[in-house]
């Protein structure tokens, strides 16, 4: 698999992509039990997906959630924690290390929400540990997450896509 996913890194092929991703979650749910474990109780195995995108991420709902408060109007540092740190503490298998919200540029604590951000989480699922992180950059207007989608509080509903 190592060898695959190698030779698809070293020349890229869209038409590709879909069954290599497939065949890398075939060869972690094989081999990673508390990963196998996550994705049984979701109801998604190698057997039963037929996408890449059915794939279980995990934590990436973390990164929704979080999204989806700020774009609401959140600024308060320490709600967001608590969002993100609550998701991901409400998976069965997931161990939280850290949530942390900090400015992006120095690592400090934040109490409020502006600039550029950093929203940096590190999960353990079984004896797997992963890391990840997301930008949010606030001011005035809104909110640009690091997937490049500004959103904004409006009269509509939580947020509007501009």
């Amino acid at each position: 698999m190592l060898s695959a996913v190698r030779e698809f890194i070293a020349a890229p092929d869209p038409d590709r992509f879909g069954e290599l991703a497939l065949g890398v979650f075939a060869f972690q749910y094989e081999r990673n039990e508390p990963y196998r474990r996550f994705c049984d109780r979701r109801g998604r195995t190698p057997r039963d997906v037929r996408d890449w995108r059915e794939i279980p991420a995990v934590p990436v709902t973390a990164f929704k959630h979080a999204e989806l408060v700020v774009g609401g109007g959140e600024r308060d540092a320490a709600r967001l924690r608590r969002v993100v740190a609550n998701v991901l503490t409400t998976e069965e298998l997931v161990r939280l290390e850290y949530a942390e919200v900090v400015a992006a540029d120095t690592l400090a604590p934040l109490e409020v929400l502006d600039g550029e951000v950093l929203v940096a989480v590190a999960v353990r699922v079984g004896d797997v540990r992963l890391i990840d992180n997301m930008t949010i950059r606030v001011d005035a207007r809104g909110a640009v997450v690091d997937l490049g989608v500004t959103v904004a509080p409006t009269g509509e509903g939580l947020c509007g896509a501009r």
